[in-house]
């Protein structure tokens, strides 16, 4: 996995993109290799994702709050 914003303090922080390379896990579900654009604050997600599959198309749109994702 890799992280293409910033990190402060040993952290991912504010706005980027996060690639995943490989199946994985996701609080309740498997996803494919994708990528996910949103913010990280204090290394944690929060605020709105939108993750893509690999041939870019949208999957899904979901809100994190400290971490934990909003149903």
């Amino acid at each position: 996995m890799t992280w293409s914003g910033e990190c402060f303090g040993g952290f991912a922080q504010g706005k980027g993109t996060l690639i995943a390379t490989a199946l994985l896990y996701y609080g309740d579900s498997y996803r494919n290799k994708g990528e996910g654009t949103g913010h990280f604050q204090n290394g944690k997600q929060h605020g709105q994702w939108v993750y893509c599959h690999s041939d870019g198309a949208i999957e899904s749109k979901e809100t994190y709050v400290n971490g934990y994702r909003r149903k």
